[in-house]
């Protein structure tokens, strides 16, 4: 007991007040007391006590019992005292209690559907609120039930024998999108469930139950089997357009689709698929085709161009055509230009009879002229009346100023007022065709003189069916009334001919722009197949693979003879380093195509320990140059370990590389978490929910300027020579596209002769 309370033998002989002075103020104290007062022995378990051990006060839990002494007489002279410390089963006790409490918190109070099963019948011992709604009962009708009981429906399915293997094996299961039938709240409903089954384990090691979790994903994967459904139209659409349709990728302007309308508009078959645009339509050298798509492709902004004429090769000859064509940009993922979409429409006929129109219009103002016309516009608001200088004349007013209706009646004839204004009423009149005709006689303000004039309209009427214009002309008929009544007829005839033309060409151009803005939503579509093209890369990369290995064995066989003159072994050796580099080339090519492919397995990956390994890969490098890695805090992020690896190791080759003569290089890794709102900044398509982290690998090196802080990014760019800083090109690239695989985001900010600092964006999608 002394051990105990962490005393010595010399507490012996002393009140227990005093000698464990701590025990003052707990119950200790009394509880002997009333037992050497009462004779009644006390036991208790899981009792606290407060003891000073070793100068530290701390706690500690006992099962103890007082229990009185008696001497012959029968009186109490003394207590015993049996006490068990149990300080570690309470608190053991204590701990699993509170685990227990904190998994049914964590169940009850997790965002997805959550249920736990027990035993061999699967008895429903927890179940969330959000599994509740899933399954669409009460918790009084689920809760203490076998699973297959309270879900009868689930009866015909595996899910039963796949819990029993969970249970038994301890292995998870996981599975993705599987249709299952529920009755929920006593109706049938079908839906898409991901769910995972996971073993729960007690202290033994023994498989006691299955903790269940569940999403609904039925609308997602309807709405991707309607995506599906729609992509699949869309290509219908496009390749049953009657309108011409192509698409042209890489700077060559390869042809990767053309409908049926542009085929024929070419004149060409289906073979043009894979050939460039410039071989199959060659006769558009010199008429700007090949120099508008090279511009749209790379300054990224659309063209468009109406009734234009080209001339085109169809069945052996030349023929004419007027097009309205749009060459619009296809962009990738990163925002960068693939392609162009080149949409069109064959306006041939509409552009001849837009030029049969101007040439009737300006016969009409030609006729007009001859014909000696006044021309007249009305305000039919503001009752303003506009001449032209022949009709001024005519009446007698001022040339070039607007007179008033009421101005304007004064000139006419007294008698012939009545006519001209039933005539303008009529034309005014709602629902009416507008049509102003009538003939009277006007007499100038001036001269007195008079003239017979015919005057015609038309009256324009608004949305609400208000008239608010009338144009028309007069004819001086006094002398020649005849003939010039039949022209003003055939002028009549032209002017609705005209007026039905136009009508139908804005028509025509309103359902043109409507496609076309169809097509361009189509865009995002068409995406997909920037992912083909990394395959194509990836085939030709790995067959150029055997040639260039047996170049290297014959030219190695040729430079190892010793009868070989000096400039032919010369030539050898650099067949030999070409081969190298092709080789290298080849590699980082095959590399980078594999990285298109983002589904590599993840798992939590230590970014420290990487960008440590790398650094000891790099350790004779680092000692020749003299070189400090100075490398901060960094996180664990779910990732692929290879890639990250792959990542850090080219960064750290390219700030080895890269260094300023006479500078002992400086390589400092610091990280810092961001805020969601920060990164959408930098990364396309963001992990909602995700922690995202920004990693500075910063150098002190020969830098570069801004301008080219993209373009070290792209497939064999290069800023130096070969010969001063070796490597393939591709280094860079291969880092950007595993960041993007990440759903992250690489950029660079740099200075020359002040180094360089590169920034990866990267998510943690542990949470």
């Amino acid at each position: 007991m002394i051990d105990v309370w962490g005393k010595d033998k010399s507490i012996i002989g002393k009140p227990l007040a005093l000698a464990v002075p701590e025990l003052e103020g707990q119950p200790f104290l009394e509880l002997l007391d009333q037992v050497f007062t009462t004779g009644i022995a006390y036991t208790a378990e899981n009792a606290p006590a407060q003891l000073e051990v070793n100068g530290v006060l701390s706690t500690f839990y006992f099962d103890f019992t007082y229990k009185p002494i008696r001497n012959a007489t029968g009186e109490i002279y003394g207590i015993m005292n049996m006490a068990v410390e149990v300080t570690e089963q309470v608190l053991a006790r204590k701990r699993l209690e509170e685990s227990e409490l904190f998994v049914r918190n964590v169940i009850y109070n997790s965002p997805v559907a959550k249920m736990v099963f027990l035993g061999k019948d699967m008895i429903i011992n927890m179940v969330n609120e959000n599994m509740l709604d899933l399954i669409g009962r009460k918790l009084e009708e689920v809760v203490g039930l076998p699973l297959m009981q309270a879900l009868p429906e689930l009866v015909p399915t595996p899910i039963h024998d796949r819990l029993m293997h969970v249970l038994s094996t301890g292995e998870t299961y996981h599975q993705p999108e599987e249709m299952v039938k529920l009755m929920r709240h006593g109706k049938p409903h079908y839906g898409y469930y991901n769910y995972i089954y996971k073993a729960l384990t007690n202290t033994d090691g023994e498989y006691y139950g299955i903790i269940a979790t569940a999403t609904d994903v039925t609308e997602q994967v309807m709405a991707r089997i309607a995506l599906e459904a729609s992509k699949n139209h869309l290509k219908s659409l496009v390749e049953s357009a009657p309108f011409p349709i192509g698409v042209y990728t890489g700077r060559e302007m390869r042809i990767e689709l053309a409908n049926q309308s542009i085929l024929d508009v070419w004149g060409k078959g289906n073979d043009v698929i894979g050939k460039r645009y410039a071989d199959i339509l060659p006769e558009l050298a010199n008429q700007e085709i090949f120099q508008q798509l090279d511009g749209v492709y790379t300054t990224g902004i659309p063209f468009r161009n109406r009734h234009q004429h080209l001339e085109l090769e169809v069945d052996g000859r030349m023929k004419s055509f007027y097009f309205n064509y749009d060459f619009t940009p296809l962009f990738d993922e990163y925002g960068k230009v693939y392609g162009v979409m080149n949409t069109a429409a064959d306006v041939t006929d509409l552009v001849s009879a837009k030029q049969q129109v101007e040439e009737t219009e300006m016969y009409l103002r030609g006729a007009i002229e001859l014909a000696e016309l006044g021309t007249w516009t009305l305000d039919v608001k503001e009752r303003m009346l506009t001449y032209s200088p022949r009709l001024s004349a005519w009446f007698g007013t001022e040339e070039g100023v607007d007179i008033t209706v009421e101005q304007a009646y004064r000139s006419v004839r007294e008698g012939d007022r009545p006519l001209v204004k039933a005539a303008m009423q009529v034309a005014l009149a709602p629902g009416s065709a507008g049509i102003y005709d009538v003939e009277y006689t006007v007499i100038d303000a001036v001269t007195g003189r008079e003239r017979i004039l015919h005057a015609q309209g038309k009256a324009s009427f608004d949305e609400h069916g208000e008239p608010y214009k009338v144009t028309g002309t007069a004819q001086d008929v006094t002398a020649q009334r005849q003939l010039q009544l039949a022209l003003e007829q055939e002028v009549q005839e032209r002017t609705e001919e005209l007026q039905a033309v136009n009508e139908e060409l804005q028509a025509v151009n309103e359902e043109l722009t409507a496609t076309n803005e169809e097509l361009n939503e189509s865009n995002d579509r068409l995406l997909h197949s920037n992912e083909e093209l990394a395959q194509y890369a990836y085939v030709a990369s790995h067959d150029l693979q055997e040639p260039l290995r047996k170049i290297r064995m014959f030219s190695g066989m040729l430079g190892g003879k010793d009868n070989l003159p000096d400039d032919h072994r010369v030539l050898i050796s650099k067949i030999s380093q070409s081969s190298e580099r092709m080789t290298l080339l080849i590699r980082d090519l095959l590399e980078f195509s594999r990285l298109l492919k983002s589904d590599m397995a993840m798992k939590p990956v230590n970014i420290a320990d990487i960008i440590q390994a790398v650094a000891d890969d790099f350790e004779l490098t680092i000692i020749e140059k003299q070189a400090k890695i100075d490398i901060g805090e960094m996180p664990v992020i779910e990732a692929v370990s290879l890639q990250m690896n792959q990542l850090f190791y080219n960064l750290l080759s390219n700030a080895l590389k890269f260094t300023s003569p006479h500078v002992k290089p400086l390589i400092q890794v610091r990280c810092e978490p961001i805020a969601l709102v920060e990164a959408e900044q930098y990364v396309l398509k963001p992990l909602r929910g995700s922690n995202y982290f920004k990693i500075a690998f910063s150098d002190n090196g020969i830098g570069f300027e801004t301008k080219y802080s993209e373009q070290i990014f792209e497939v064999f760019k290069r800023l130096h020579g070969k010969d001063l800083y070796p490597g393939s090109g591709i280094g860079l690239a291969l880092c950007r596209r595993i960041v993007t695989n990440h759903n992250g985001a690489l950029y660079t900010e740099s200075e020359p002769g002040k180094g360089t600092t590169f920034y990866i964006i990267l998510p943690d999608k542990r949470l």
